[in-house]
C-alpha cells in the first residue's frame, strides 16, 4: 500500500496558508499521521527537522492518497 511507503514530503503542497494548529514532519510516513490529520478542519502545516515550515498537506489529499486510485464498479 502506498500510504505504508509515501512520506509527507511526496504528497505535500507548496501553499502555507489556511493552516491548523497541528504540525507534522515531513519525512513521517503517511500512515503514521493520516489519523491526526484527517481529524482537521484545517490544512496542515509540513515542517522540516528546525520546524520550519515548508508547506501544507490537505486532509482530502490524505484521503486520495490512502483510499484513491481504487475503483468502485457499482
Amino acid at each position: 500500500p502506498r500510504e505504508k511507503v509515501l512520506l509527507i514530503e511526496d504528497v505535500m503542497d507548496k501553499s502555507k496558508d489556511n493552516l491548523g494548529d497541528l504540525k507534522v514532519l515531513k519525512d513521517e510516513i503517511i500512515e503514521n499521521v493520516a489519523e491526526k490529520i484527517l481529524t482537521q478542519e484545517k490544512s496542515v502545516a509540513v515542517v522540516d527537522n528546525n520546524n520550519n515550515i515548508i508547506g501544507s498537506i490537505n486532509p482530502a489529499k490524505i484521503i486520495n492518497t490512502v483510499f484513491g486510485g481504487r475503483k468502485n464498479n457499482n
